[in-house]
């Protein structure tokens, strides 16, 4: 079944609510980037003082500047991690979107992944094309971490800051690569061809860190080392062109609708 051909008859997905137009505005045009903490209430001071420590630290703080192959600013996450992942970042760009200013620094952050998407294209074949890794990291694009990739959320972060901002240059710059991404998603990662996609990874002989397909499945969502998702069964891809094997969890099969 086609992906779009599907979309239709449940008539559901993102793009439906995102023009939906609904768009909390608040008093957020009179604020600056040094001066949020008016969009904030509480009668309780410390929960007002926790807040503006997280954005400060985890929101505002976790903004980089461009560092090749990252031609512009990008997000990390917590901790030890420096690079842009898919999961981590769409939490970070939710919340920067409620600060005036920020729009530009977060099409910025969309952009490094349709950047990786057309680097990514250049080397890999037709099969592969329009899939975005699990992380993109400054220095150089890792072939290890690119061979997986993380749910697909891009879709719902565009959205969330949609809701909060209102940015339409957004939408006309993520539609187009959101679409082929989840076309990537829908044609390699649906196994039985019903809408529901699962856990795989691309696994080939230059991948030195996860030379084992179950491992690099499992480090694909993060499930590395955690007992209860250490068995996998491995399926045929029945409509796949790709060489490499794929993997599912029996758990872990998530509807793609957007």
């Amino acid at each position: 079944m086609k992906r779009r051909d599907f979309l239709r008859t449940a008539g559901c997905g993102t793009l439906g609510l995102i023009a939906s137009g609904y768009l909390p505005r608040g008093n957020a045009a009179e604020l600056t980037a040094d001066n949020f903490m008016p969009l904030f209430a509480s009668d309780d001071p410390e929960v007002l003082k926790l807040t503006e420590t997280i954005y400060r630290k985890c929101i505002l703080g976790k903004v980089y500047p461009p560092e090749e192959p990252l031609k512009h600013n990008w997000i990390a996450p917590g901790g030890v991690y420096r690079g842009q992942w898919i999961w981590d970042t769409m939490f970070v760009v939710d919340l920067l979107s409620i600060i005036p200013g920020k729009e530009k620094v977060i099409r910025d952050v969309f952009q490094n992944y349709w950047d990786f998407q057309t680097r990514w294209n250049a080397v890999r074949p037709a099969f592969a094309h329009d899939m975005i890794s699990c992380a993109i990291y400054p220095g150089k694009d890792r072939k290890s971490a690119q061979l997986f990739s993380q749910i697909p959320i891009l879709a719902w972060g565009v959205e969330r800051v949609y809701r909060r901002n209102g940015d339409k240059e957004l939408l006309k710059q993520c539609l187009g690569p959101l679409e082929r991404f989840h076309e990537w998603y829908w044609r390699e990662r649906d196994l039985t061809n019903i809408g529901l996609v699962t856990v795989g990874a691309y696994v080939d002989k230059d991948n030195a860190w996860y030379p084992d397909p179950v491992q690099a499945a499992l480090v694909k969502h993060q499930w590395d080392h955690y007992e209860n998702l250490s068995i996998l069964l491995k399926n045929k891809h029945l409509h796949s062109q790709a060489p490499y094997s794929h993997f599912t969890p029996s758990n872990a099969i998530i509807p793609l609708l957007s």
